[in-house]
Formats: C-alpha cells, structure tokens, sequence
C-alpha cells in the first residue's frame, strides 16, 4: 500500500478488519504526504459519487470472507461506473492443489470459501461484475528458503530468485453499468 501511494494516486483509502494490521498500516502510511485513510469496515465508506472509486483490490480476501457476496455487492456500491474491481484468490483447481491434495495449505478453517474458475465467474454475475481477465499469479522465492528447508548452506541461494505458480489465481472485474 505505501509503494502504491507513490504512484499516480492521489488518494488511496483501504479496508483493514484487523485491528492490529490497522494501527500497523496507520503508522506505516504516516509519513506519506499523500491523502489516505484506513477504515476497519467498508460499510464505513461514504455512497456519495463523488467519493466512489475507480478501482479495489481483494488480494487472498474473499477466501477469508463468510459473506463473500455481500462483501463484493458493498464494493459494487463503492465502485464508479465501469470500476475495476481485482481479486486474487486461491485455486483449488491448481496442480499443486492436486500434488499435495489435504495437506494443501489453503485447506483450512481459516479459508471458509475457496472459488474455483466457475464460483468466480457465478460470483461476479450475481453481484454485477463481469469477468474481463483472469490469469495465474506467481511467487518468488530466494533459492535459500528451499536449500534451508533442505539442511543445505549454500553461500550465493539468497542471490537467486525463483519463480513458482503456486495455486492462485487474479480476476479482472468489471462493473456493469446499469
């Protein structure tokens, strides 16, 4: 969030529920000398048009959310015409899911929901959003987290970066207009 304020935003307003990560992020964000504001819940955020966004981001949210729909018809309402909406969520479907099978990390009482390709499609529709883009993410790595995990003490690990797909996948949400 704080790289993100350097770019071309004016203003940046984020959803936090997590009272910890909440003061964490206030203290982080601080120093900016952008406008920002940090709210523990999205039914804190004004209607009014002009205070809608052109575009949110759910990054590993919705997997965490009992109430996933009402969440994104909240962010449908924050959204302007033709808002952007990005959800990366964990995949189900992904080979590593099928590799590992119940011991895949995400199946866990901290993840109430997981969407495969379809759920978010459907997902998207009954609260209106349209999928316009979806794809892998990946994640990297320093070559010394795995020769560590191996018991292995190789001096230049730190200095080489994998890139691992490692079951998630990003969505591109568009509203649609009325």
């Amino acid at each position: 969030l704080k790289n993100l304020i350097g770019l071309k935003f004016n203003d940046c307003i984020g959803i936090e529920p997590n009272s910890v990560v909440l003061k964490e992020l206030e203290l982080n964000l601080k120093d900016s000398s952008k406008n920002y504001k940090i709210y523990s819940d999205i039914k804190n955020l004004d209607t009014d048009e002009d205070k809608k966004f052109n575009l949110s981001a759910c990054i590993h949210i919705l997997d965490h959310c009992y109430e996933p729909k009402e969440l994104l018809i909240n962010i449908n309402n924050k959204l302007k015409s033709n808002g952007l909406l990005l959800v990366v969520v964990h995949n189900p479907e992904s080979t590593l899911t099928k590799f590992l099978g119940r011991k895949w990390p995400p199946y866990c009482s901290q993840h109430p929901q997981l969407f495969t390709k379809d759920g978010i499609f459907k997902i998207a529709e009954l609260t209106g959003f349209k999928v316009i883009k979806k794809g892998r993410t990946f994640n990297y790595f320093a070559l010394s987290m795995i020769t560590k995990f191996l018991g292995l003490n190789i001096n230049f690990a730190n200095k080489i970066n994998l890139k691992m797909p490692l079951g998630n996948m990003y969505y591109i949400l568009r509203k649609k207009s009325i």
